[in-house]
């Protein structure tokens, strides 16, 4: 899976977009193997309630439990797949936004204080104790780089006031280079 990065450049100010484009295969492995052992399990609990008259029940308590953990999950596994990063550089800051459908979250960073500003790769993670170098006959070193990508944080990092920030998850490296070139070029990464 990579992103497509898309560049807005104005007065004194740069917007990026970093957006997922995840491979159909991916698409489908992920909505197949996680969205829909969940959306199961909400169209079964409902059933199960539906069996029954009355709402507030022992016997319904299990059923709702389903239905709200699973809509959690469901939730969790779209975001990481479609979550969109935005950065906003204008004249004093760097805001760093992470957007999926009415989520947002957003870190607003003074531009002189970023140091170290660079292009990382991905995460190193160990892998699966049971996984093989060859052909990977039960899926474990499948299933656990699927589970590192969701847990990824970003190709690019930099140091702000002592801690890390990772951001542009999954872009490759010369995209990596070129998005640090832009974002040096507005000001970004003053105090080294």
């Amino acid at each position: 899976m990579n992103s497509k990065i898309k560049y807005q450049e104005s007065n004194n100010s740069l917007l990026v977009e970093i957006k997922p484009d995840p491979k159909p295969i991916v698409k489908f492995g992920m909505l197949f193997f996680y969205v829909m052992p969940f959306a199961i399990f909400i169209i079964l609990a409902f059933v199960i309630i539906s069996q029954n008259r009355n709402l507030i029940d022992d016997k319904n308590l299990l059923p709702l439990g389903m239905i709200i953990g699973s809509g959690i999950l469901v939730y969790i596994f779209l975001r990481k797949i479609y979550e969109k990063e935005i950065m906003i550089v204008d004249n004093e800051n760097l805001t760093l936004l992470k957007r999926f459908l009415f989520d947002r979250k957003k870190s607003q960073l003074n531009k002189k204080e970023i140091k170290d500003l660079k292009y990382v790769g991905r995460e190193e993670f160990t892998d699966h104790p049971l996984d093989t170098k060859g052909f990977d006959y039960l899926g474990l070193g499948t299933g656990e780089k699927e589970v590192q990508w969701f847990i990824e944080s970003g190709n690019l990092t930099f140091n702000y006031k002592g801690s890390i920030f990772r951001f542009g998850k999954n872009i490759w490296e010369e995209e990596g280079n070129e998005l640090i070139e832009k974002l040096k070029k507005y000001g970004c990464q003053q105090g080294v």
